[in-house]
């Protein structure tokens, strides 16, 4: 069974988002921080849910779409190693 791994720059891209929405709503930012942690340890159970990440033109980097926000993942034999965490209108 493959484990989700964040790495340190996609961690604390999406602790970035939180604080970016605290500004405005606390409580939507927890939620919305939640639902991304949520959405993304769903790929444990389908890894290839999100499409393949056309930028990286690799089969095994995909993107989970949360609007507003993008997922940048690799799945491999033993793991989902989450990336990135962009806004849709970054690359």
């Amino acid at each position: 069974m493959r484990v989700v791994h964040w790495t340190d720059e996609a961690l604390d891209q999406a602790l970035a988002i939180r604080e970016y929405l605290n500004v405005t709503s606390p409580s939507y930012a927890a939620q919305m921080v939640d639902k991304l942690f949520e959405r993304v340890n769903q790929l444990v159970a389908f890894p290839y849910m999100g499409p393949v990440y056309k930028l990286a033109k690799l089969p095994q980097v995909r993107e989970l779409l949360m609007r507003p926000y993008r997922v940048i993942y690799e799945v491999t034999d033993r793991q989902i190693r989450v990336m990135a965490v962009l806004h849709q209108h970054q690359g």
